[in-house]
């Protein structure tokens, strides 16, 4: 073995020879590698995540990583409170009538949230064929959302009626931070003839949930 070769297993360590660290599987104890310029971590461990990443937001217990690298914190989409109401009443909807079928409050909410809105509308009765009405949801205070026609049955013809059921989401932009109210109502657009919701016993529903931005 030349002597070149010898010391080519070797490196200079002030006055010491210090053998080289063997290339095949090394075991490193507490190695500052610096900043490579490449690295693949398949199989690495031990990674923490709110030091040994690097991603746009705030990092904290409270906070995920998205998939577009970004920290953001959880409750979006989170539902925060529900609440639900019921109406038995049977009302008559006139000639140009508007009548408030349902109304109810949501308390405590922020002004951030979103209201999703389910209701319910109770079976409608006519007493003339092609009597029909507009359903409206309406957040007090802020937009009417009209929702679809009802074209009530011919009482007389058919004996019976059916109720509609309808779902909106009402915009963080129109939620008030504290106590919302929403009602549902609806007026008389077609016929001659007046027509009536909640009849045989039926029964309207509106249930209204908070949800988290």
């Amino acid at each position: 073995m030349t002597r070149a070769r010898i010391l080519a297993d070797y490196v200079s360590s002030g006055d010491e020879l210090a053998l080289k660290a063997p290339l095949i599987s090394p075991a490193l104890v507490t190695p500052n590698l610096g900043t490579p310029s490449a690295g693949v971590l398949t199989n690495a461990t031990g990674l923490v995540a709110t030091t040994g990443l690097t991603a746009s937001g705030t990092k904290s217990s409270g906070t995920f990583l998205r998939g577009d690298n970004t920290w953001d914190a959880a409750g979006g989409g989170k539902v925060l409170q529900v609440v639900t109401g019921t109406n038995t009443d049977q009302a008559e909807v006139g000639s140009g009538a508007t009548v408030e079928v349902m109304n109810l409050d949501i308390p405590s909410c922020a002004a951030t949230s979103r209201l999703w809105v389910n209701f319910t509308v109770g079976r409608i009765k006519s007493n003339a064929a092609a009597t029909g009405g507009h359903i409206y949801v309406e957040k007090t205070g802020g937009t009417t959302y009209r929702i679809g026609d009802h074209v009530a049955y011919d009482i007389q013809t058919t004996n019976f009626g059916i109720g509609f059921s309808g779902t909106i989401i009402i915009p963080a932009s129109e939620v008030s931070a504290g106590t919302n109210n929403v009602k549902v109502t609806i007026t008389r657009a077609t016929g001659s003839d007046s027509f009536f919701v909640n009849v045989d016993t039926s029964t309207a529903y509106l249930t209204i949930m908070e949800i988290a931005v």
